[in-house]
Order: structure tokens, then C-alpha cells, then sequence
């Protein structure tokens, strides 16, 4: 969520396809959700930037906002999730990040170490770097209380994975098929690839298949299966991109449905706010629950000086929506902030906290 004050009513940023014409021609595929592109100038001069719907479609309420020039931005992270208590070189990419705090590597991939807390807070933990440009946008890494595996090529090392667990990888190539062992015991298991929530546009097929390579099962289209296991045993579960699509990370689970099951999302309309001094503006939200009966909080956090927002909190319902008013003193800070909408509630003795996500 970015909040700008400014005297101005709200827009909102809706995905498109842009294309850089002259010495560069560049499109976002459609359905892809990053709404930007990297474009080193290769000399003084003049450009053409177009920008249309990747549906050809307009009208009075498609607007949108343009940001251009040496803007950081963090375009991804990897891997995607960590254990409480793990320490993790975690790889970041993408443009203008030189100078950003605790990173080495310089430009391209670079590394920051972390260093999670046994007591983080379990769920989504954004990641935001402070460079000489300003900060980046953030991006979710997924906090859990489970191993968390990352892919290696090839064959992983001949591992065979325990339940439950949580795998982090990327299709190297187009052709890529990553394949995974593991141990499950009797009864049934889910397997969830939840890249698309996490920011990344991986569209997941699974194979699931015994020892002996013999075919057991698949997913639908929407990176999710289920699987009763007659035997325990070892098994083994592929995964690839639907599209052949390479360089996607993904994170992929593997739960009994108690442990997979019980959880919740938060959505929220705009994902960029325009408040002008002295008055208010609007976000809608949404909390989507998934076998969880607990009451979930949600506010703003890193509103700066002058914008203030009350935090709401939604008792337990299959779902539940609100609107949130963000308001604006007349002596408000003007600028462009980078804010966060945190969803937190109590599983027994855990907490959890969720990111919101734009619709």
C-alpha cells in the first residue's frame, strides 16, 4: 500500500501491459500482475512509452499511476519462506537497490542475511530495502513454523523430505519438472503452491506418484491437492509451470489438512491512496477465512505524521468485509509513504499475521 498526500481525489493502479518502443520493446504477459519493467537507457534522447489494458479495455474507471526514472525496486526474493529461528541468506533482484542496507552483491542478485526470531509471528513478513534512492516496494516472505526446504538441481541430493514441510523453488528452464520425495504417512495430505498469493504468477501443476513412478493423482487449475494415502510409504510429487514459463519461484506445502487448512487472507481496494490535506479517503477489505473461527484484527502501520487511520477488528464469520477510513490533518505530511495493512489474530498460543493484499 503506498499513501501519498497530496491535493488530489484517489486513484487506483490497475495492471496493464507496458511497452517501451525505440531501442527496447518489452510487454508484460498477460495476466502477470508486476505492472513494470526494468529499461537501462542506452543513450540521451528521446522515447516512447506506451501503456494500454492487457484486455483492451477502458472507461472512466480505469485509471492509473506512472512512476518512471531510477526508481529501487525489489522485483524478487528467494527463497520464499523460513522457519522461526532459522538464520537464511535470502537472494534479492532487481533494479537501483546499489547502497541498500546489510546488502551484498551490489546490482543483480545480491544477498541479505536474516535472521527470523523464534517468536516472529507466524505468516507473511514483508521485506522492504532502505537505499540512497528511497525505499523499494516490500515483498512477502512467508514466516512458518515447519521445515523449509529449497530446491536444489539435481535430483535435490536424493533427499527424502518429512511431513509436514514447505519447499521453495524455481523452474530453471522452460521444460523444467521439479520433483520432490517424501515420507507420508497413512491417511490424507495437502499439497498447496501459493506463489500467486505471495506476488508471483506461477501456475501450478502437481503429479503426484508412488515409488515405483505409477500415477496417483493431479491438480485442477488452481495449484491445490488433495490425497488420501492408503500406505504410508515414500512417495513423490512434481511440480512445473502450466505455461513452461522459466525463472518462476514457488513455494509449495505439504500438510495433513488440520495444519494446511486452518488459516485466512485479507484483500483491500485501492492498493494506492491519493488523501489531500484536511480530508479522507476510502479502503475497502475483505477477510476470506479458510476453516479459521478466530477474530482477526486488522490496521495501518507506518502512517506518517498527520494521516491517521482506527484499527477494526472483525469477529469470527465465514467472511467478513468493511470500508476504513484513513484521515488526513490539515498539517499532514505531504509526500509519497510506503504503509502496511496487518491482519493479526490468535491461533491458541500462536500469532498470526497476515499482509493485506491488493484485489
Amino acid at each position: 500500500v503506498a499513501v501519498t498526500t497530496v491535493e488530489a481525489s484517489a486513484t487506483t493502479y490497475y495492471p496493464g501491459v507496458t511497452e517501451q518502443k525505440e531501442a527496447l520493446r518489452l510487454r508484460l504477459q498477460p495476466g502477470e500482475e508486476a505492472p513494470g519493467v526494468d529499461f537501462v537507457v542506452p543513450a540521451d534522447g528521446e522515447y516512447v512509452l506506451q501503456l494500454r489494458d492487457s484486455r483492451y479495455q477502458g472507461g472512466a474507471d480505469f485509471n492509473y499511476r506512472l512512476t518512471a526514472g531510477a526508481v529501487p525496486h525489489l522485483q524478487e526474493i528467494f527463497p520464499l519462506a523460513a522457519k522461526r529461528g532459522q538464520e537464511l541468506e535470502l537472494q534479492v533482484s532487481g533494479g537501483n537497490l546499489e547502497g541498500a542496507i546489510a546488502l551484498k552483491g551490489g546490482a543483480g542478485v545480491a544477498a541479505l542475511l536474516l535472521r527470523i526470531p523464534a517468536d516472529a509471528p507466524l505468516g507473511r513478513k514483508e521485506i522492504q530495502l532502505d537505499t540512497p534512492l528511497g525505499p523499494s516496494n516490500a515483498l512477502p516472505l512467508e514466516i512458518s513454523d515447519t521445515e523449509e526446504f529449497v530446491e536444489r538441481e539435481p535430483d535435490n541430493g536424493g533427499a527424502v523430505l518429512k511431513i509436514p514441510t514447505g519447499i521453495s523453488g524455481r523452474t530453471d528452464s522452460s521444460s523444467d519438472v521439479d520433483t520432490f520425495r517424501f515420507n507420508a504417512p497413512k491417511g490424507k495430505l495437502v499439497f498447496e503452491v501459493t506463489s500467486t498469493r505471495l506476488g508471483y504468477p506461477f501456475d501450478a501443476y502437481l503429479a503426484l506418484r508412488n515409488a515405483k513412478g505409477d500415477p496417483l493423482a493431479q491438480n485442477e487449475m488452481d495449484g491445490r491437492l488433495e490425497y488420501n494415502f492408503a500406505q504410508a510409504g515414500e512417495y513423490s510429487i512434481s511440480i512445473r509451470d502450466m505455461h513452461d514459463r522459466a525463472g518462476l519461484p514457488y513455494r509449495l506445502s505439504v500438510a495433513p489438512p488440520a495444519a494446511a487448512a486452518s488459516d485466512f487472507s485479507v484483500r483491500f481496494i485501492p492498493d494506492r491512496l491519493r488523501v489531500s490535506r484536511g480530508s479522507q479517503a476510502k479502503v475497502w477489505c475483505e477477510v476470506t477465512r479458510r476453516n479459521f473461527d478466530k477474530d482477526v484484527k486488522i490496521a495501518f502501520e507506518g502512517l506518517p505524521k498527520g494521516i491517521s487511520c482506527e484499527a477494526v477488528e472483525f469477529p469470527a464469520s465465514p467472511a467478513s468485509s468493511g470500508i476504513f477510513t484513513l484521515s488526513a490533518a490539515d498539517d499532514a505530511d505531504s509526500g509519497s509513504f510506503p504503509v502496511k495493512l496487518i491482519a493479526t489474530a490468535q491461533l491458541g498460543d500462536k500469532t498470526l499475521q497476515r499482509a493485506g493484499e491488493p484485489e
